[in-house]
């Protein structure tokens, strides 16, 4: 099972949102920390809409840097090159946007580009030098 722990410390500002977040799994699915710097800035184009642009990093301990790029045992036994990348930084770029449908919905998207470094990129797991994930949420409040 994987599941973490974190903590976070937030810096709300004129100028947007500076925050710091430090995780450890729980679960002992990699046993491994990792930490993550962001600023982030909120425009409210209109009552309803609003646009979050992102840019921050993530840093990954050699443990966790392993468990998600990094290969097996049992894979390198059925022939995959045996690759661990040790403790990497992965920066990123994200534009989100928050759309409020009513007093209790809210629906949500955000596009993400990560930039992996060469530590990542060359693992045999990972065939790209980016990765452009993809959000899409409907919330409700009560």
């Amino acid at each position: 099972m994987s599941a973490d722990a974190s903590l976070e410390c937030m810096w709300k500002g004129q100028y947007g949102v500076l925050s710091t977040q430090v995780l450890t799994d729980i679960g002992n699915a990699s046993d491994a920390a990792a930490a993550k710097l962001n600023y982030q800035y909120f425009w409210r184009l209109t009552p309803q809409l609003s646009i979050i642009p992102n840019i921050g990093a993530t840093w990954l301990s050699d443990d966790r840097a392993n468990y998600y790029y990094g290969t097996l045992d049992a894979e390198v036994a059925k022939g995959v090159t045996q690759y661990h990348p040790e403790n990497v930084v992965i920066p990123h770029v994200s534009l989100g946007a928050s759309y409020n449908i009513n007093a209790n919905w809210r629906s949500s998207a955000v596009v993400t580009h990560k930039i992996l470094p060469s530590k990542v990129s060359n693992s045999p797991l990972i065939d790209q030098a980016h990765q452009t994930p993809l959000f899409f949420g409907l919330s409700r409040s009560f």
